[in-house]
């Protein structure tokens, strides 16, 4: 029987593989708000899972290096000679 990644409990019926990972549904959430993703999807940072928006608030901006100006997420943009 698989172990839940959070509680380290045994997992009995449905669960959740992510992360390389078996977890609970109810444990797998996000790192910021602790809400459960359910069937819903998530993006890693720094190796723990985030609801997409949640990820908008923590991560650090990406900013052009010409002009400074921050990059949205959804920009096309391209990282060149380091």
């Amino acid at each position: 029987m698989p172990e839940c990644s959070r509680c380290n409990q045994d997992i009995q019926g449905g669960h959740v593989e992510a992360l390389g990972r078996p977890w609970h549904t109810d444990c797998f959430t996000c790192a910021v708000c602790s809400t459960p993703f359910g069937q819903g999807t998530f993006v890693v940072h720094n190796k723990k899972p985030m609801h997409q928006q949640c990820y908008d608030k923590v991560r650090e901006p990406v900013c052009c290096r010409a002009c400074c100006q921050e990059i949205l997420r959804g920009d096309i943009y391209l990282e060149a000679l380091g």
